[in-house]
């Protein structure tokens, strides 16, 4: 298998390992999201649905498959990240 000569760092992101040599690890699952803000910047309820059905799937891959996820959230600001992650969690 093909072997990186740098040494190969590893990071725990909550209980998600990434990085060392290929193969080290398991593939980690990432599913993405654009969050726009809407209202005086509170977060569209288009977007918390969307995040909700993004947590659901990569739930849904991650069982199917053993591999653990992760979620990349994009937003226009810290205040529509805050607000549609809160009210997505809760």
């Amino acid at each position: 298998m093909f072997k990186l000569r740098r040494e190969q760092k590893i990071l725990k992101v909550g209980d998600v390992r990434i990085g060392g040599q290929p193969g080290e690890l398991p593939t980690v699952l990432i599913g993405s999201i654009l969050c726009r803000g809407r209202e005086r910047n509170r977060g569209s309820a288009r977007c918390k649905k969307k995040l909700e059905r993004l947590i659901d799937y990569q739930e849904e891959m991650s069982d199917r498959t053993g591999l653990p996820f992760m979620l990349d959230i994009f937003a226009e600001s810290i205040m529509v990240f805050r607000n549609t992650l809160a009210s997505s969690l809760s």
